[in-house]
């Protein structure tokens, strides 16, 4: 383990950020990523970065949505969740702004590796994580596949219904569209509702957007299935403040093996260390 290092976790709306001392994440904090062009992405990583700076560092561990080349720490594509951001290459313009060793990865590959490393993880598992978008990984042999591209378990970007709704990459009808917090806040919306009320909530309103949400859940499940067999999926994202109210209810609906994170929220930021421990 490693001294001191900041730990940034990049979404479409916010950057979790922390400290590790010693291997141990001190307190989280949350800034806006203000994702509308890549200055302002730019201007947000390093407000959160040198928030944590003031203590001094010997590195930056950062996870982002987006494909990632893990080894030089390039986004190789991003959608306009993040506008601008193709191509941006985080871990060198990091080394270079702050003077420390960085690193990169998707977000999903991360939360993947954290959260692998949390539960000594032997079995082969896919991990979606949801928020803006729907970040994914797979693991399996003991390490996260990353494929040869470094996109394998792009699962958020499978497509789930033919001629469905427009995503963000240009397809139509993939998981993100009906499985993220930002399609679960659709629903929401539509219905006089919120995702922080809608799972306790006892209109049929409210229960309607549940029902039509794990639908959608159950059904991304079997998308992610035919194309990579798994024996357990693991859900992400801050809806899994939630599962003690939808889980049981997803169980009730299909047959797969289905658990939130043990890491909640940080386990991006958790995976994003580890990887800098080993390649930064």
């Amino acid at each position: 383990m490693s001294g001191r290092v900041v730990a940034l976790d990049i979404g479409g709306t916010f950057i979790k950020s922390g400290v590790f001392e010693n291997g141990k994440l001190g307190a989280v904090m949350k800034t806006p990523t203000g994702a509308g062009s890549l200055e302002e992405i730019k201007r947000s990583v390093s407000e959160a970065v040198e928030y944590h700076l003031v203590g001094g560092a010997e590195g930056i561990a950062a996870s982002s949505a987006g494909d990632f080349d893990p080894y030089r720490g390039v986004c190789t594509f991003a959608t306009d969740n993040l506008k601008g951001y193709s191509g941006f290459a985080l871990k060198a313009w990091l080394e270079e702004k702050y003077g420390v060793r960085a690193s990169a990865l998707n977000d999903g590959h991360a939360a993947m590796l954290g959260e692998a490393k949390s539960r000594a993880l032997k079995e082969a598992a896919v991990m979606l994580t949801l928020g803006t978008g729907v970040g994914g990984a797979y693991f399996d042999g003991g390490k996260v596949v990353f494929g040869e591209d470094f996109r394998y378990g792009r699962f958020g970007h499978l497509v789930m219904r033919d001629n469905g709704k427009l995503c963000g990459c240009g397809q139509c009808g993939c998981i993100e569209s009906y499985i993220s917090a930002t399609a679960l806040t659709k629903l929401c919306a539509a219905a006089g509702t919120a995702p922080e009320k809608v799972f306790y909530e006892e209109r049929r309103e409210s229960r309607a957007v549940v029902n039509e949400w794990l639908d959608a859940l159950c059904e991304a499940m079997e998308t992610v299935f035919r194309a990579q067999e798994y024996d357990l999926m693991i859900f992400g994202g801050g809806v899994c403040a939630s599962a003690e109210r939808w889980l049981p209810l997803l169980g009730a609906k299909t047959e797969r093996r289905a658990e939130v994170s043990k890491l909640g929220n940080s386990a991006g930021l958790t995976g994003a260390y580890l990887w800098w421990c080993e390649n930064g």
